[in-house]
């Protein structure tokens, strides 16, 4: 909510000398906000918290929530894309979310997906995903999405994987995707192991010019992998967890589990 005050200048509350107001010049006193922290319109404040920190983006006043958070939001905050008859669980609060994806026969990118706020940001997720049998296409990961098109982070479990951490985009979620680049491979596969995938940390940030794609492993440390002109291929309204599992049989499902989401209104590394 942007501040819009029209109202005369009070005086200082008792006790308080430390107090400057601020007039938008026009002579009519119509603004007044403590100086030099805030000028008119300057404060964005949305959902405030105990704990949350308000910083400076460089146009407004926003809340960055402490990235040391790795309290997963209730599963119901989330919303299906493309479910199929895949289910989402969550045994315990702020606990990990369990997505059991089932077998499809044909491309089918099954996940839960939450709006973006305005950019800066950036999403944090600790995410592990495996299948019960190593099959043709398994995969689990985490998206930006804008509600046709995805691009993001995903690891492959499958019998003859090409890549074991890969950023792939696909113009929606029923066809082909287009791999745009690959971390490790089958003769560096430290991630994926058989049909049982490590763990793994991503980071997605959008800092209105740029989507990054940032690879760790303590989920504090991070380095960047790739980057891509915002709008080149997508201006994603959601970032999303979820993934795929395509065979040429009858074969079960790909689990994909969040195990830990963080989300800060700034996009640094």
């Amino acid at each position: 909510m942007s501040s819009n005050f029209n109202d005369t200048i009070p005086a200082a509350p008792a006790g308080n000398t430390n107090v400057n107001w601020q007039t938008d010049g026009s002579g009519n006193d119509s603004a007044y906000v403590p100086t030099p922290f805030l000028t008119e319109s300057d404060v964005t404040i949305v959902s405030l918290v105990p704990g949350d920190v308000l910083v400076w983006n460089g146009t407004s006043w926003v809340n960055a929530a402490p990235a040391s958070s790795a309290s997963i939001p209730d599963v119901s905050t989330f919303t299906w894309a493309n479910q199929g008859t895949s289910t989402a669980s969550q045994n315990a609060a702020n606990g990990p979310i369990l997505l059991s994806i089932e077998d499809a026969g044909s491309v089918q990118w099954r996940m839960m997906f939450t709006a973006t706020p305005a950019p800066p940001y950036k999403y944090i997720a600790q995410i592990r995903s495996y299948n019960q049998k190593i099959a043709d296409s398994q995969t689990g990961g985490m998206y930006f999405y804008d509600g046709t098109k995805i691009i993001g982070w995903e690891s492959v479990e499958q019998s003859s994987a090409g890549y074991s951490v890969r950023i792939l985009q696909a113009n929606d979620l029923t066809g082909s995707g287009a791999v745009l680049t690959s971390l490790g491979g089958p003769a560096q596969n430290q991630i994926i192991n058989n049909n049982f995938v490590s763990p793994a940390w991503y980071q997605l940030r959008n800092d209105g010019t740029n989507i990054f794609f940032d690879y760790g492993y303590d989920g504090v440390n991070f380095v960047n992998f790739t980057s891509q002109v915002l709008g080149a291929f997508i201006t994603p309204t959601s970032v999303a967890f979820g993934g795929l599992s395509v065979t040429s049989g009858t074969l079960p499902f790909v689990f994909v589990d969040l195990l830990a989401w963080n989300v800060a209104n700034n996009a640094t590394l």
